[in-house]
């Protein structure tokens, strides 16, 4: 799995990481929260219109790879979806990240897809996002 992160790493277009001019939610989250200090620290900055993502912003430090190349592979699929597709369970919205990072969704890659989606999810619902992320069944297709 590292040698398919590396790989993908290598194709990210790092300009699309910053805040972007235009936005009007945003939110900033740890993706691996402890008590002690914050690591994958992201910030995520969406452009919304009428339930509807029109684009994605984000930043992203310290980060390892998979929180990295999962925010970068969201911030190029996660656009023109409707605020109710966004969530970890979703099949469509798994099938084009996987498409798009060429990456199986499991291990490190999966943890980080799940907690990321959903700190999304919640940003779009206010926070009523109505399934945790545990209650979700990933199937690895």
């Amino acid at each position: 799995m590292r040698e398919k992160l590396k790989e993908y790493m290598k194709r990210i277009d790092h300009s699309l990481f910053g805040e972007p001019e235009e936005y009007n939610k945003s939110v900033l989250g740890s993706v691996c929260d402890t008590t002690s200090e914050w690591k994958d620290v992201l910030s995520v900055y969406l452009n919304v219109n009428e339930g509807k993502i029109l684009s994605m912003g984000a930043k992203c430090g310290p980060c390892d790879p998979a929180a990295y190349v999962v925010l970068y592979g969201l911030m190029k699929v996660l656009p023109g979806m409707n605020f109710e597709e966004v969530h970890p369970c979703n099949s469509s919205l798994k099938n084009a990240f996987s498409k798009e990072s060429q990456l199986p969704l499991e291990g490190e890659v999966l943890e980080h897809y799940q907690r990321i989606v959903k700190i999304i999810a919640d940003l779009l619902t206010d926070g009523r996002n109505e399934k945790p992320v545990c209650e979700c069944k990933i199937s690895l297709e």
